[in-house]
């Protein structure tokens, strides 16, 4: 069925790139996705194959250098972080494994547990004395979320144009990427490939909103990824 299906996409994506120039479906930073998502949707059948299978589609404009998200994701204990917070500080940072980051007065780093199996989050001071080490994501957790959602991953990129100030997409290049085994995923995090974005946000209520992104620059897919095409 996945073979068929990846023919199928491959084939709907040459008749899309036929098409040239497409008018954006609407304006904002998502509408070069929204707009080959709504190309896409017209074949209902093909459309709905895609969303019963471990398939997601990233689109991105041509010269883009932004991460690509591979899964949202809170931590299995994310209320420890709210005894972190009581400044009302907004937060919108990229943590990794290989080196501290500074967000207010705290500094976090990410920490691969192989013992315990999960991921830390690895929150110092200043004089790097620990303040918490139990906010974590367990790699039980991380391997169905990753396995349901991404075992196949599509980058498709679009050459923007504007005219009259509306923005028109050319989607002329299509990857194929299949997932090699989990354990690829942890050491990409372990290697600082994988990185985590950790926006922080105070409601008007005076409540958290946290919101944590595992994402990855395009170059370093094939540490997770195996080309197909």
């Amino acid at each position: 069925m996945t073979e068929k299906l990846l023919k199928e996409l491959t084939k709907e994506f040459n008749n899309i790139k036929k098409l040239e120039y497409i008018k954006s479906a609407n304006r904002g930073n998502t509408s070069v996705n929204i707009t080959f998502a709504n190309l896409l949707k017209n074949n209902k059948e093909l459309h709905k194959n895609i969303e019963n299978e471990s398939i997601t589609i990233k689109v991105k404009r041509s010269y883009s250098k932004a991460f690509i998200t591979l899964t949202d994701m809170l931590p299995n204990n994310k209320d420890n972080l709210n005894s972190l917070f009581t400044e009302k500080y907004k937060f919108n940072s990229i943590i990794s494994s290989k080196k501290s980051i500074k967000i207010g007065t705290y500094y976090f780093k990410l920490k691969i547990d192989y013992k315990e199996k999960c991921i830390k989050l690895i929150i110092t001071d200043y004089f790097d004395n620990i303040l918490e080490d139990s906010i974590y994501w367990t790699f039980s957790d991380l391997k169905k979320r990753i396995i349901d959602k991404l075992a196949i991953l599509v980058v498709i990129k679009a050459w923007p144009d504007r005219i009259n100030n509306i923005e028109y997409f050319k989607y002329y290049k299509m990857n194929i990427y299949l997932l090699k085994k989990f354990d690829y995923f942890i050491s990409a995090v372990d290697n600082g490939y994988i990185k985590i974005k950790l926006k922080i946000n105070y409601q008007t209520n005076n409540t958290i909103s946290y919101h944590m992104s595992f994402i990855i620059t395009e170059e370093d897919l094939l540490s997770i990824y195996d080309l197909y095409r």
